[in-house]
Order: C-alpha cells, then sequence, then structure tokens
C-alpha cells in the first residue's frame, strides 16, 4: 500500500463489489501505469448463495474468492485491463464462451478504438479434459427407459477462455474511488489504438539483469474436482 494511504483509512482506494459494500485496494505505481488489486480470504456460503443466483452458471468451485480484483490502468490512454473472477467463472459456461467466441482470422486485421466500451470478446476455448475412465462409462450399456442423456453446460474442470477485460478508465467504476477524485473527466483522452499483434513476451528480459522488481499471487477459485485432480485459477 502507498505511504499515504496506510495512516488514514478513509483514502484507500475502495471499489463496489456486492454482496459487501466496499472493498478496499492496494496500490502501485511505476511510471505512468497504476497496479490496483485487492486480495481477501474465498467467500463464505452464504455469501456464495447470495450472488450464485446472479451467475451464468450451474455451479462454483469450492473456494471462491469472488472479492478479489487486478486492475492494470494507463490512465493517459484512459485505458483499464481487469481480471474478475466473476467473469472468468462465467466463462467456464459453454453458451457464454459461444456468445463471445470470436474467429481469430477476422480480427488480425482490425482496428479497435474507443467506441467499444469495452473489448471482452475471447478467440479461443480451452480443450475438453476427461477422467481416465471416460472410456469405460461410456460403453456401459443400461437397458432403462427412465434415464436421459444430459448434455453438459459447464466445464467440469472450471477452465476458462477469460484474458480479462479491456475498456475505458472513464467508465469504469474505479473512476470513483479517492485516487481520482481529482480526475479530469472532460479531459480530451487520446483515442485507444488497440490491434491485433503476435508479438511474443519478451521472456529475456526476465533474467538476471532484469531482476523482478514486485510480484503479488492473487487466488481467483480452487476446486479439487470430486477427487479427479485439482483445478486452480490465480493471477501473477
Amino acid at each position: 500500500m502507498d505511504e499515504k494511504f496506510k495512516d488514514n483509512p478513509d483514502n484507500y482506494f475502495k471499489i463496489k463489489i456486492e454482496p459487501l459494500d466496499d472493498i478496499p485496494l492496494e496500490h502501485k505505481k511505476f511510471q505512468d501505469w497504476d497496479f490496483f488489486w485487492s486480495s481477501k480470504k474465498m467467500l463464505s456460503g452464504k455469501e456464495l448463495d447470495m450472488i450464485s443466483d446472479k451467475l451464468k452458471v450451474n455451479r462454483l468451485p469450492d473456494m471462491f474468492f469472488g472479492y478479489n480484483r487486478f486492475f492494470l490502468v494507463y490512465s493517459k490512454a484512459d485505458f483499464i485491463l481487469e481480471i474478475n473472477p466473476i467473469e472468468m467463472i462465467e466463462l467456464t459456461s459453454y453458451a457464454e464462451r459461444q456468445s463471445k467466441l470470436v474467429d481469430k482470422d477476422k480480427i488480425k486485421n482490425c482496428q479497435f478504438d474507443s467506441k467499444n466500451d469495452d473489448i471482452n470478446f475471447i478467440y479461443f476455448t480451452p480443450p475438453d479434459v476427461k477422467v481416465q475412465y471416460h472410456n469405460k462409462w461410456k460403453t456401459i450399456k443400461v437397458e432403462r427407459d427412465d434415464i436421459q442423456t444430459m448434455n453438459p453446460v459447464q466445464d467440469w474442470t472450471f477452465t476458462s477462455s477469460n484474458m480479462g477485460k479491456i475498456s475505458k478508465l472513464s467508465n469504469d467504476k474505479l473512476i470513483e474511488s479517492q485516487y481520482f477524485k481529482d480526475f479530469d473527466l472532460m479531459h480530451k483522452f487520446p483515442e485507444p489504438s488497440l490491434k491485433y499483434t503476435e508479438e511474443n513476451l519478451p521472456v529475456s528480459m526476465l533474467g538476471r539483469d532484469n531482476p523482478i522488481l514486485d510480484y503479488m499471487e492473487i487466488n481467483l477459485y480452487e476446486d479439487e474436482l470430486c477427487d479427479n485432480g485439482l483445478t486452480q485459477a490465480n493471477f501473477r
């Protein structure tokens, strides 16, 4: 947490996340980039019940850290990237995946401008994972008329296609925080220029000559998959 916010809790960055009223965010700044995040304990059973009916999935993981968030902000371009466990878990629904799926070839030459409120599409879907006794179950013959074959509606491993949501800072709830209280909403932002690229991350820079300046890990959700393995979603 920044030094100026340690002594005065009223200056913490806060955002409203159901079912609680306010969640405090920690903050770090590097050059022109701002990093905001919350890292709290998993939701209680009561809190899960309060939000489960509003989510577009049939089942939530056993451990769900629904209050945890990460925001990457570049205010000079009115840019914000959000990592949100609720949006991530909703993309384990096959119907939600299909509604947001875009052909990768169609976006290679596209130019995305600020007319879009957010860029929240996906261009890949994770492969299906089968348990080791899948084939045995498929070959079992059941001669009963009262058994129906059900089509799956959700990824049972909770694997998500979510890559974060890109949107405009001026339209985001984070703009209401204490940090941006003097932020000029009438400021003329440069038009964000987002385009498809096949450039790789410069992994070679993560060497001894360029040590990691800071590190954090934010839990999003976790489940033991009914003793069929372990799935974890976190952000580093």
